[in-house]
């Protein structure tokens, strides 16, 4: 064999999706030579584009047998990347009439596609028609072929998987064997049989069409799409030899090491300030003339006399083949203390602090250099400046209901400089306090055909847990502007002072961009977040980054929080697929990489590093948690809906499966599948879980009649489309029903109301939340009412002003401590004020109540303590 240098641009860096599209124009490949034997070569494949949808056949067997690229070409410099939405289409009749022929890729898997049911090839028809194909299939590791679909398949499976992120020779072959009835199916993987089947039952003749030729794409239309890269695609008319397949695994690997190394862009090294992001992807390490400038990471160090330099070479090694190339690095001074103080304290930002509610996240480190930062607050005693216990800075003590809100102004000081910033902060007294006694909704609705408006957040109502009514004429309530603009599996949280509230939720449009969530073709790594005072009035939507420092992380699902008083501190946790190999402590350990993090925050704006909570051999998502005395409980969809307890919410679990036995940890308590002895409670059926506390008037009762705390626990019907299934439960840790003398029974009473309702959260309220939510979004009267005290003749009086918002006139009540005011009509758009004297030259706090004659909203307004003299 003759071995020949194709001339084709480098393979780039190999941090493969995250490199942008090539913008160049369309440009024809030249018809370059490919490596190895021609002999029966039909159709061959380099992947040289720069630009355009066409891939071209550089073989010398006629030529013109080119393929298209559909859902994005993704050139990349002597490759193309397979993002999972894009493939080849070649040309029909490819094998038409052969009975023997040999397939050989050069081809970089994802980790992600070792995992899913994609195919890295497809010659012959479809599985869905039942018309035959042959391929190969990246997770089963094999080459196969079917005269029908997967009923009839003959495999020869290689007894190692494929490797992830590295460059292999996958090859198939098959031949017709001499005694006509049988054929000979072999796989190599990097030159080497790794597998084969001498009397296969299937042969290339048994394939009835030859219409459905892909590169990265399956045969069936409900299967992922390879992701991945390939650089070279051969389709031979004969089975070739041995020797043949191994010379050319050695001449791609040589190609595939130069082109990697060719391909590698540091950008300018010239005056380094950022640590290096060095590409390892396809073979490449790293090594450095010296770790005390650069190290083989990228991590520099910088020093305030000079720059530095040093060294880093790059070393390709793909079977063998290697390849090094050097780039030099210069890493900048770093500027003066002073400058650098500056910087960092300019870099500090805290959010809200006009009208704080909720603890503050304040920064101890710099953000640009690394400054230690130190924090004094005046006056003392509102929020701390320095840790106590486990609790950081910037926890918030609000004044009591009633006592004015309290003026801060917090300083930070640059250590070891005269450098200082200062933030004026206004702390919010606490609101009076008032039991929850109904209960929020919020949750998207898309089924089967999801749109840009049906995944979006809904809201609805209820004063008893069990009747809902659906808000804002059935229409969205919140909106995401932001990111993929759509918003699904939100949740709620209330901080602990009571009114400041917290809505999470997943960034995802399958309306718009259909599902990508692979580290390959990853949906977005950010969380939607909306935040209130009143569940009325809503910020504008942000996107919160968690998962991005996951590495190769693919989407960020399904969000929740749990505030954590020891820490003043939120344990928000979701579910991420991660490319990482197993031996990083963010990695996939387990089976499916689709896994259980969480962070730590305080504001939902700075979070902490992830952590990966849960691994399981299966995908584990849409985990949901709260605590009763002490005990955490939660409820996950890992094949079923699984429920466990703990005393420590943060230990981690890596186990195939919830462990039944974990001192200290987390144990198995059942599955809803277990508990009530039925299949269609099962993982198959159900997702989207959500733990939530029912108010005390709502609670179940015992034998005797009494009260006992009640839970309930709903589950998403998604695979019939049904939205949710209501149960309660009496004892979380229990595993049987209440029909066995057991804790758990079906909410067969419960009436979500007209609107689908999907993945989502329920959050118990108070009477006023609810009123207020009904006067915004429902058909209660608009009404508004804020109080106040004046002085009059030395003694105080309560004003209370009521604002009809609404297009009709209402009639209310007005009640006070000092008296009542009944069949008070106020016009629509029109205001009234009651009043109320007190005789008394001193008054506590106290509120103001004003209900709707009719039976209807009752509204609270809250006045401050007073003394007049």
């Amino acid at each position: 064999m003759t071995r020949t240098t194709r001339s084709r641009r480098p393979l780039a860096a190999l941090a493969l999706l995250p490199l942008l599209a090539c913008t160049l124009p369309a440009v024809a490949a030249p018809a370059s030579a490919i490596d190895g034997t021609t002999d029966g070569l039909l159709v061959a494949y380099d992947f040289s584009e720069v630009g355009g949808t066409v891939l071209h056949d550089v073989a010398d067997a006629g030529g013109n047998q080119h393929g298209t690229v559909t859902g994005g070409a993704a050139w990349r410099n002597g490759a193309m990347t397979f993002t999972g939405s894009n493939y080849v289409t070649l040309p029909d009749a490819l094998l038409a009439g052969r009975t023997d022929a040999t397939v050989v890729v050069e081809a970089l898997p994802s980790a992600s596609t070792l995992t899913s049911s994609a195919f890295l090839w497809n010659l012959g028809g479809s599985g869905n028609d039942r018309t035959g194909q042959f391929f190969v299939h990246t997770q089963g590791h094999r080459a196969s072929i079917s005269p029908t679909n997967y009923a009839a398949e003959q495999t020869a499976q290689a007894p190692q998987p494929f490797a992830a992120d590295r460059w292999q020779s996958i090859t198939a072959s098959i031949s017709a064997n001499d005694d006509g009835a049988t054929s000979t199916l072999s796989l190599f993987v990097d030159g080497v049989q790794v597998a084969q089947k001498t009397n296969s039952t299937v042969g290339l003749d048994d394939l009835r069409t030859h219409t459905k030729n892909l590169i990265g794409a399956s045969a069936y239309s409900g299967d992922a799409k390879f992701t991945g890269a390939i650089s070279s695609f051969r389709v031979y008319d004969r089975a070739l030899s041995a020797a043949e397949i191994t010379d050319l695994a050695a001449a791609d690997a040589a190609t595939s090491a130069q082109e990697t190394l060719a391909g590698i862009d540091l950008g300018d090294t010239s005056a380094v300030s950022q640590d290096l992001d060095l590409p390892t992807s396809g073979g490449v390490t790293w090594t450095t003339s010296n770790a005390g400038v650069v190290e083989a990471d990228g991590t520099i160090h910088r020093i305030e006399t000079s720059s530095q330099d040093a060294t880093l070479t790059a070393t390709v090694d793909v079977r063998g083949e290697t390849a090094q190339r050097m780039f030099p690095v210069t890493v900048a001074a770093l500027p003066p203390a002073a400058e650098r103080a500056a910087a960092d304290l300019d870099a500090v930002a805290l959010i809200g602090l006009d009208d704080v509610r909720d603890h503050l996240a304040l920064p101890l480190t710099g953000e640009e250099y690394g400054s230690a930062i130190t924090w004094s607050a005046e006056p003392a005693g509102v929020v701390s400046t320095e840790r106590e216990g486990e609790r950081a800075p910037g926890f918030v003590t609000r004044p009591a209901f009633g006592d004015p809100d309290v003026e801060v102004v917090l300083t930070a000081h640059a250590e070891g400089t005269d450098v200082v910033r200062t933030f004026d902060a206004t702390v919010k007294a606490l609101p009076a306090p008032e039991d929850p006694s109904a209960y929020l909704f919020a949750h998207f609705t898309a089924g089967r055909s999801p749109n840009v408006s049906n995944e979006q957040i809904y809201f609805a109502t209820s004063e008893d847990g069990t009747s809902w009514t659906d808000l804002n004429d059935e229409k969205p309530v919140l909106t995401s502007t932001v990111g993929e603009t759509g918003a699904r599996d939100p949740f709620l949280v209330r901080a602990p002072g009571g009114d400041k509230f917290y809505l999470l939720a997943t960034d995802l449009s399958t309306a718009k961009y259909g599902w990508h969530f692979t580290p390959d073709n990853p949906g977005s790594k950010s969380l939607v977040v909306w935040e209130s005072t009143d569940l009325v009035n809503w910020s504008a939507p942000r996107l919160a980054d968690v998962a991005s420092r996951i590495p190769n992380a693919g989407a960020a699902w399904a969000p929740e929080a749990t505030y954590d008083p020891a820490t003043g501190e939120y344990m928000v946790y979701w579910a991420t697929i991660s490319g990482a190999p197993a031996d990083h402590p963010l990695g996939n350990t387990l089976g499916d990489p689709m896994n259980m993090y969480y962070a730590t925050t305080r504001d939902f704006v700075t979070f902490s590093d992830p952590v990966k909570w849960i691994d399981r051999q299966t995908s584990i998502i849409d985990t949901t948690m709260l605590e009763v005395d002490g005990v955490f409980y939660r409820a996950s969809g890992d094949g079923q809906i699984t429920i466990e307890r703990s005393t420590d919410p943060y230990a981690v679990t890596i186990s195939p499966g919830a462990m039944e036995e974990n001192p200290g940890g987390w144990e198995r308590v059942s599955t809803l599948r277990d508990i009530f002895g039925n299949d269609g409670y099962s993982g198959n059926r159900l997702e989207g879980p959500e733990l939530f506390a029912y108010n005390p008037e709502d609670w179940q009762t015992d034998g005797s009649g009494a009260k006992v705390p009640t839970w309930g626990l709903i589950a998403d019907r998604y695979n019939s489309g049904q939205g949710y299934m209501p149960f309660r439960s009496t004892d979380l840790a229990g595993d049987s029903p209440l029909s066995a003398g057991g804790a758990w029974s079906v909410g067969d009473d419960i009436d979500f109301g007209a609107v689908l309702k999907r993945h989502g959260t329920i959050l118990p309220i108070t009477q006023n939340e609810h009123d207020r939510l009904q006067r915004a979004y429902g058909d209660a009267p608009a009404l508004t009412v804020t109080a106040t005290t004046r002085c009059v003749a030395g003694k105080n009086v309560v004003a209370a002003t009521i604002t009809n918002e609404g297009e009709a006139a209402a009639t209310v009540s007005v009640s006070s401590s000092y008296g009542e005011r009944t069949g008070v009509v106020i016009g629509a758009g029109a205001s009234k004020t009651q009043t109320f004297s007190t005789r008394l030259a001193e008054v506590s706090a106290g509120s103001v109540s004003v209900s709707v004659d009719d039976g209807g909203a009752v509204v609270e307004a809250t006045y401050q303590a007073s003394h007049c003299g």
